[in-house]
């Protein structure tokens, strides 16, 4: 099932309307209706306000079998270590500031990216 089926098929499952999410995500109810015609794509930020909307995960909302994460990953002390060790790279590198308060959706998309990049880097080397 593609993206646009998926996002239909759990807004009418969850019993909303395309108006009901597109004020609960943020945007209007035209870009709701592109993101279900296939004609527009959400960007990071709006996949997160959507899979919320669901009380979903993003990989739950992109259909991606085999890559959520168990539920107690984010509980766990090498988790939470390496998370800290990645903001303190991006302050490094000037992309963050120390103290700099993040919205939710901001921590959000830096867990979503830190648990996609460690997925990479453990991930098994594969034959070219």
């Amino acid at each position: 099932m593609l993206f646009n089926e998926r996002l239909k098929a759990y807004r009418k499952e969850r019993g909303l309307t395309q108006t009901q999410l597109a004020e609960s995500v943020g945007v209007a109810k035209s870009t709701i209706a592109g993101y279900e015609n296939g004609s527009r794509e959400p960007d990071l930020y709006k996949l997160i306000a959507i899979a919320k909307a669901f009380e979903i995960t993003v990989d739950e909302l992109l259909d991606h079998p085999g890559q959520k994460k168990s539920p107690d990953a984010e509980s766990s002390g090498d988790y939470e270590k390496g998370l800290s060790n990645f903001y303190d790279m991006l302050i490094d590198m000037g992309m963050l500031e120390r103290g700099q308060d993040l919205t939710e959706n901001q921590l959000d998309a830096l867990k979503l990216v830190f648990l996609g990049i460690s997925k990479f880097i453990s991930a098994p080397p594969k034959d070219g």
